[in-house]
């Protein structure tokens, strides 16, 4: 049979993880995450500022060295646990019920059912594969950038080592906002869990 259906066509208009992630921002609730945004922005760049005038080149490296190992440790260790959980819920749900749930439409969303459970989930993926590949250039950054930007004995420039405090206080800024978006996009995979739940109950009946 050449025909496809309209759901079949609508399950398979994504070619990327990039377009799963934008149409994914559409299902949170924006004005919710927008403040919570701009809260952990602030206190982000309150953290900056304080280290910047509190710390030296030296202490921030260190610093930025074991916050990014953190942020490493704990995106990988949450990886594992979405995508352990990810492929048992996938794996143990009924066929028949997916196929229902891809026909039935979402009505806050205007998708499918099936896109806002599985999109829900895929943007949490995507969020913690980019805080993944970020703490990754932290840790290197952090090993290679004393040997230009931390003023040694036989080089003393105070405007090279102003630069590297900004560039240090401002890195060490947006691990503090990493470690807070991906606890906020991890309360999402909660209750996208919670949500998908009631709809498979909704729609086995």
């Amino acid at each position: 049979m050449s025909e496809i259906f309209e759901w079949k066509k609508e399950l398979l208009k994504e070619d990327s993880l990039h377009d799963v992630y934008k149409s994914s921002r559409s299902f949170n609730d924006k004005n919710s995450n927008e403040n919570a945004i701009a809260v952990m922005l602030v206190l982000s760049l309150a953290v900056a500022i304080f280290v910047f005038f509190q710390l030296n080149n030296l202490q921030m490296i260190e610093l930025q060295n074991k916050l990014s190992g953190n942020l490493f440790a704990l995106t990988i260790a949450i990886l594992g646990f979405l995508i352990a959980g990810f492929s048992i819920f996938a794996t143990v749900t009924d066929n028949k019920l997916l196929v229902k749930l891809a026909k039935a439409e979402h009505d806050e969303t205007g998708q499918s059912v099936f896109k806002y459970i599985f999109f829900s989930f895929l943007s949490v993926f995507i969020v913690y594969l980019i805080s993944l590949s970020f703490s990754v250039t932290l840790l290197f950054l952090s090993y290679v950038q004393p040997t230009f930007f931390v003023p040694t004995d036989q080089v003393s420039s105070p405007n090279l080592e102003n630069f590297a405090k900004v560039l240090n206080s401002l890195g060490i800024g947006m691990i503090i906002f990493a470690f807070m978006f991906c606890i906020l996009r991890l309360k999402t995979f909660i209750w996208s869990i919670y949500q998908g739940f009631l709809l498979f109950v909704i729609l086995s009946e």
